[in-house]
C-alpha cells in the first residue's frame, strides 16, 4: 500500500524545487474560493450536502495539503535550509 503522505512530500519537494518564487506566490483563484466557502455553507445542511460535495471539499484538501508541503520547502529553498 502507497503512504499517501510520502507521496505528497515527494509531488511537494518536485514541485518546490521548479521555482521557488513562484510556488510561495501560489494562491487559491478568487472562484475556487468562493465555491469553496459555498461548500463550506451547504455542508451544514445535512439534506442539501451531497456525497459529491464531500469529494469536492476533500478535493480542495488534498490540493491545498500539497501546496501547503511545496510551499514550506521552496521558503526551506530560497532560505538555504535545505537543497534542492
Amino acid at each position: 500500500m502507497i503512504n499517501t503522505n510520502l507521496v505528497f512530500e515527494e509531488f511537494a519537494d518536485t514541485i518546490a524545487a521548479l521555482n521557488p518564487e513562484q510556488v510561495l506566490a501560489l494562491n487559491i483563484s478568487p472562484a475556487s474560493q468562493e465555491r469553496l466557502e459555498t461548500l463550506l455553507l451547504k455542508s451544514a445542511d445535512p439534506e442539501e450536502f451531497t456525497e459529491a460535495d464531500r469529494m469536492e471539499i476533500e478535493h480542495f484538501m488534498i490540493v491545498d495539503q500539497i501546496v501547503s508541503l511545496a510551499k514550506t520547502k521552496a521558503f526551506d529553498l530560497l532560505n538555504g535550509t535545505v537543497e534542492a
